[in-house]
Formats: C-alpha cells, structure tokens, sequence
C-alpha cells in the first residue's frame, strides 16, 4: 500500500515502475477532490496568520494586521509559505 498527497502528474508511470520492480500489478486510485482544504498562512513571530482560507477568499484585514504588525517589528520579516524572497507579501 502507497499513499501518496499533492499532485503525482505521472502516477501511472510511477505505478508501472513500482509494478516492474515488485514484481506484482499495481492500481491507481485517484480523486479530483482535496481532503484538506488549502489555506495560506503568513508567519509573524506571534504565530501564523491566515490570509485565504480554504473557499479562495483573500482575508484583507488579517494581511494588512500581519504586515502593521511586521512594520512596527513586532515580528520577523513576512514571509509567505511559497517562500518568495523577492517580495515577501507575495502569494503564488
């Protein structure tokens, strides 16, 4: 049993392959649905901060409280979990 999360854009290659090696068939089950819904978060030094949630709703207030919060040093600099370095308020 191989489980796997994300996106796999060769699974059936991926599957051939474990099949070769063992020897043995191998099945591919797979959903469009997303178990655990994606969010993006901000990390400031008091925690995260949660600016889309899992509808794809931009939360304006908590990113401008983040970024007040990271102006008047009361946190580390921004960086979002895409781990974009050349603007730090950035989400891809």
């Amino acid at each position: 049993l191989f489980l796997t999360c994300g996106k796999v854009p060769n699974a059936m290659e991926f599957a051939e392959w474990v099949g070769s090696s063992r020897q043995s068939k191998v099945y591919v089950i797979s959903t469009l649905k997303r178990p655990v819904p994606l969010e993006h978060s901000l990390f400031v030094k008091k925690g995260t901060t949660l600016v889309l949630d899992s509808s794809k709703r931009w939360l304006s207030k908590n990113f401008n409280d983040a970024v007040k919060a990271d102006a008047e040093g009361q946190g580390n600099p921004v960086r979002s979990f895409s781990g974009c370095d050349s603007n730090p308020y950035a989400l891809l």
